[in-house]
């Protein structure tokens, strides 16, 4: 178009056309966990609540909305994210959705809380229980 400093009553009105474009989910996951894992936190963000509109539980898209909001320190709403993991209809991210809660906690400076889910991970003997137990010796 014509910038808008050089337009007169007699420059063409350009008229935009919007597109529907197929993506699969697949697609918009893989791409936006991509920008997530580069650092691209905020644009990752986007896309995960852009899923979040039409799937509310999708577990993935919770998970790594939350992780973002993490890195923003916006810990009370990455516990949101996480709690919407555990509530989930799966639990592809459960052990590490308590992990992320318990230091989501203890950033907002909630110890009591951060120590009973350590505790909790602790006892699952998952893969962050060694961690879990080192926070508890504290």
């Amino acid at each position: 178009g014509t910038p808008a400093n050089k337009e007169d009553k007699f420059s063409d009105e350009v008229e935009t056309t919007w597109k529907t474009i197929e993506y699969s989910y697949m697609d918009f996951i893989e791409k936006s966990v991509r920008l997530f894992n580069k650092g691209n936190y905020k644009k990752a963000l986007s896309r995960f609540e852009t899923i979040l509109a039409s799937y509310p539980d999708d577990v993935n898209a919770n998970f790594y909305a939350g992780l973002c909001l993490f890195n923003f320190g916006e810990y009370k709403l990455a516990n949101e994210s996480f709690n919407k993991c555990l509530t989930g209809p799966f639990p592809n991210f459960d052990e590490e959705a308590l992990w992320m809660m318990a230091l989501c906690y203890e950033g907002l400076g909630k110890k009591a809380e951060a120590k009973r889910l350590f505790t909790e991970i602790e006892k699952m003997s998952g893969f962050y229980a060694t961690q879990a137990k080192s926070k508890l010796i504290k």
